[in-house]
């Protein structure tokens, strides 16, 4: 099966989706929006150097997102921090530890190993 994508943002979308099915902790599930703005702002961080604190990384979610004003993007981002996805640092906002990766692939090829632990079977 092959799961077609416009662009880098969907396929960091479709990777976080199965990071959050596989691997997360329930509490940092992310609403399909949610999603997409996380996307977005990993994107424009790495790709367009644009820092995710920001007047620029709102301005840019904002337009690339289609929507009419920073206000919601402000509200996402605080979102995004109380998930676990962003960590407010001193000195600025940073990506969790899951999210470590520079590049974004044009083909990933996921492979998936579920085992039952022994230890609590």
């Amino acid at each position: 099966m092959v799961k077609k994508v416009r662009n880098k943002i969907e396929v960091l979308m479709v990777m976080l989706e199965l990071m959050e099915v596989l691997v997360l902790p329930t509490e940092m599930k992310l609403a399909d929006r949610e999603r997409e703005f996380l996307a977005t702002t990993f994107y424009l961080n790495k790709f367009k150097k644009l820092k995710i604190e920001s007047k620029e990384m709102a301005k840019e979610s904002s337009l690339l997102m289609g929507l009419s004003g920073t206000q919601d993007i402000y509200v996402k981002r605080n979102k995004l921090k109380e998930k676990g996805w962003l960590v407010q640092t001193p000195q600025n906002i940073e990506f969790c530890e899951y999210l470590t990766f520079n590049t974004i692939p044009n083909k990933v090829n996921f492979k998936c190993l579920i085992q039952i632990d022994e230890k609590t079977s």
